[in-house]
């Protein structure tokens, strides 16, 4: 199950249940609900969303399961099932949605929120403008509002309200961020940067996967235009360099590294090495001969 607890609209739009989590443990959230303490955690993946919340003192259990549908919507009706299972009076739904005002942040070092953040290949911007905190996502500019330490909402215009939290690493430094459901990676970029094209060069040539049993699924590496070029098949994803190792294309994060005999690997997110390919050969017989054995230094 996906952590559904990005989305807020509950908190922000009804509220019987505004601010009701306050912390979690074990998968599983904490809080109040009209003074009545309960656990919850609800979640979604592409097809169905699902949730469970639990009222301990009142020995009451509410489980929601359902096929894939409007979030915000089906959260509006949770207060009415909570109200009918633990005896409450109804609480009036607003007129509108209650949005608080826009906090002016007392932040000391807003260098711990500003930055930019990517997630696959969609960069997002945090910046400060008058003592606000600031979200750039899908051409729109946001405001950011406080909930909570490191946590915030923003909602487009006629949308949902969705979550923002901000991740410190072991430093305490703000290493990711968490719009909804997707996690941002913090990037800090050189401006300044510019590509060694020599260094890039030597990084042309085939590459595999030796993970996947197809044996033609190779990636070519090349620079065309002093911009390195990564292509699958027919289909060729111009990157930027990031760095002279590490570079963003349409589907995320490419890093360059090398064995120890010197021999580029291409790591794809991360995760995945795809080794370089004697390209003679293959050219010449479709026969996959590394040029270093994948795995060994």
């Amino acid at each position: 199950m996906t952590a559904a607890h990005g989305s807020l609209d509950f908190l922000t739009s009804t509220r019987p249940l505004k601010n009701c989590f306050k912390k979690s443990g074990l998968g599983m959230f904490t809080g109040n609900y009209r003074s009545r303490p309960f656990w919850g955690h609800d979640g979604r993946m592409q097809e169905y969303v699902t949730l469970l919340h639990l009222f301990p003192e009142d020995n009451t259990a509410l489980v929601l399961m359902t096929n894939n549908c409007d979030e915000a919507a089906l959260y509006k009706i949770v207060p009415q099932i909570y109200n009918s299972l633990l005896g409450l009076p109804e609480t009036p739904e607003p007129n509108e949605t209650v949005i608080p005002p826009a906090v002016i942040l007392n932040v000391e070092h807003p260098e711990h929120y500003v930055g930019r953040y990517l997630s696959g290949g969609v960069f997002s911007s945090v910046s400060m403008v008058e003592n606000r905190l600031m979200l750039e996502l899908e051409d729109a500019v946001l405001t950011l509002f406080p909930i909570g330490e490191y946590h915030f909402y923003a909602h487009f215009p006629e949308k949902p309200h969705f979550s923002i939290k901000f991740l410190q690493a072991f430093d305490t430094r703000i290493s990711h961020v968490m719009i909804a459901r997707s996690l941002y990676e913090r990037m800090d970029m050189d401006e300044t940067f510019q590509p060694n094209f020599m260094k890039l060069k030597t990084y042309e040539g085939l590459y595999k996967d030796p993970s996947n049993t197809s044996y033609n699924q190779l990636l070519r590496v090349e620079l065309k235009d002093e911009k390195i070029i990564i292509s699958e098949s027919s289909f060729e994803m111009p990157c930027t360099a990031l760095s002279n190792t590490l570079f963003l294309c349409p589907y995320g994060l490419i890093e360059f590294r090398h064995t120890k005999s010197n021999v580029p690997i291409l790591m794809w997110g991360k995760a995945t090495p795809y080794f370089a390919i004697n390209e003679i050969v293959w050219e010449k017989s479709k026969v996959v001969q590394y040029l270093a054995p994948p795995y060994t230094d």
